[in-house]
């Protein structure tokens, strides 16, 4: 039977020119992606989300596989991912509970659901700073799929852990750009995006520990670069306010370097009505007696 699925599965990989087990290695058995590649199989969302992801694709192409429970999980991803990135622990984790309700024993995909709730849980370690918690649960989140930094696929999620590991110490510096190089490679629009972004947030949090703010210059110049390319502008504020706050430390009597950053990034949160940032920044500007400079117009 004629599977658009599958043809879909067969041409992406043709393109990369790698073979089947690199596609599925980690995520479903060989004689489920044979038979979801001609058709034979019920088709697990998680599962093939995390296979179109390790061919570089997004989940938007893949909409017409979404079952009504699937999507019910999903969307709860994307709420429990907001609220960790917002520092709300507390509700993120009541809806991780919900979440792990709902995980099935008898699901092809339990075990990508348990790497979610344990990459969740690690982002809300490490934004409590419980690192060894963080450790815990990076650690078991990279086991679920049996992530190799030298797979010649990485979904986006396993960049998610990654990243994770990185914090957490297991991954270092040098395995991290790594997967920065290999995605770049074959990753397409926003996945490329976001994945890059993950990555670029770890080598900026490395840079910073060794005091080199040139080097954080340099990736925070590269995310300004992916989000332009790709016109997915909602981190952009963040990234020209993070930028012009390190070209201030650098040298705050070079007005021409900061400036324009933060101005740009003032514009940034006033379209998104992003109120948060926006006093952010102000409050920083009114501590260093620069906010004058700031609010004027260009």
């Amino acid at each position: 039977m004629e599977s658009t699925l599958g043809n879909a599965l067969r041409f992406y990989k043709e393109q990369l020119n790698v073979n089947s087990i690199d596609v599925y290695k980690g995520i479903c058995s060989a004689s489920t992606y044979s038979n979801l590649e001609t058709g034979r199989k019920e088709k697990d969302f998680f599962v093939v989300e995390t296979l179109f992801g390790r061919l570089g694709r997004d989940v938007e192409s893949l909409e017409m596989v979404v079952e009504n429970d699937d999507f019910e999980m999903y969307k709860a991803r994307l709420v429990i991912k907001s609220h960790i990135s917002k520092g709300k622990a507390n509700i993120a984790k009541k809806i991780l509970s919900w979440y792990e309700g709902r995980i099935s024993a008898s699901s092809e995909a339990e075990h990508l659901h348990k790497q979610f709730v344990s990459l969740s849980l690690a982002k809300i370690a490490l934004k409590s700073g419980n690192l060894d918690e963080m450790q815990t649960y990076a650690n078991k989140a990279m086991l679920y799929t049996g992530i190799d930094i030298n797979n010649k696929l990485i979904s986006p999620v396993e960049v998610e852990v990654i990243c994770a590991g990185f914090f957490a110490g297991i991954v270092n510096k040098d395995e991290l750009m790594t997967v920065y190089d290999k995605i770049r490679s074959y990753y397409k629009n926003e996945l490329l995006v976001m994945a890059s972004i993950n990555i670029l947030d770890g080598l900026i949090y490395a840079e910073k520990k060794e005091d080199n703010k040139l080097r954080e210059i340099y990736y925070l110049d590269e995310c300004v670069k992916l989000i332009s390319d790709s016109r997915e502008f909602g981190m952009l504020g963040q990234v020209y306010y993070n930028r012009g706050v390190l070209k201030y430390d650098i040298n705050p009597h070079d007005k021409g370097a900061w400036l324009k950053d933060l101005r740009i990034a003032k514009s940034i949160f006033n379209i998104q009505d992003d109120a948060d940032n926006r006093l952010k920044l102000e409050a920083w500007a009114k501590e260093r007696g620069i906010w004058h400079f700031i609010k004027q117009e260009n």
